[in-house]
């Protein structure tokens, strides 16, 4: 049997769990370190902290659709 690989929007805007300080810089499974993210933007924040990952968009003008910031605004909206 052949697998499909194709991922959707929605495989893609899953939550996933995320650490704001990533475990390879100290940070912690505690509760005050953990966010939920799309998988999409979880895999790609990669090791960065949170303020990092904010200043990277920042400074790029990197956006997506995929992002939970741009999720949420859309549901809110009823998008």
């Amino acid at each position: 049997m052949q697998e499909n690989n194709s991922n959707t929007f929605y495989d893609w805007a899953k939550p996933s769990l995320d650490h704001i300080i990533p475990r390879s810089k100290g940070g912690g499974h505690n509760i005050e370190n953990l966010q939920v993210l799309t998988v999409f933007e979880n895999l790609a924040k990669r090791d960065m902290t949170w303020k990092e990952w904010e200043d990277f968009k920042k400074n790029t003008n990197t956006q997506s659709d995929y992002f939970i910031e741009n999720i949420l605004k859309n549901w809110r909206e009823g998008r």
